[in-house]
């Protein structure tokens, strides 16, 4: 049997979907997709043209330029960096600037070793030209105080 960490439990902490009917729950993807290197308090970003994929959240449509920026610590923000101030654990400052969405928010440490890292996918379910849907992993990683996710 598998072993349950954070990845089974959240792997797909962040689902972005538009009008996708998956056959089996979205936590069950087995290809995580690309690897992206992050650290302690770290983030990246993709374009929306990079991912070939469009997000419409709260009033506003993601597409082209606009940025998805993906931190280590559990949570992405639309359109705009996550700041330099993004990985301090204030909430105030998590909410200040852009919109973001943080349901695994926390103190991750990526360890970069055997897998454990963010990874990100785009998937494309029905055959036409755009992605369906992106998932961003967060796989085996430790929180600040070094203790497993499990």
């Amino acid at each position: 049997m598998r072993r349950m960490t954070c990845t089974a439990l959240f792997l797909t902490m962040i689902l972005l979907s538009v009008g996708t009917t998956l056959a089996a729950p979205p936590i069950w993807e087995p290809n995580y997709g690309t690897r992206l290197g992050l650290t302690d308090d770290s983030t990246t970003s993709q374009t929306f043209a990079t991912l070939n994929f469009t997000f419409p959240f709260v009033g506003t449509t993601y597409t082209g330029t606009d940025e998805l920026w993906i931190s280590s610590n559990g949570f992405i923000s639309l359109g705009v960096d996550n700041g330099a101030d993004c990985c301090d654990g204030d909430p105030a400052i998590l909410v200040a600037e852009g919109p973001r969405i943080a349901i695994f928010w926390a103190d991750h440490r990526p360890m970069n070793v055997d897998g454990n890292d963010v990874y990100l996918n785009a998937f494309n379910d029905d055959g036409d030209p755009e992605n369906d849907r992106v998932v961003i992993t967060w796989n085996d990683q430790l929180f600040d105080n070094s203790q497993p996710i499990l």
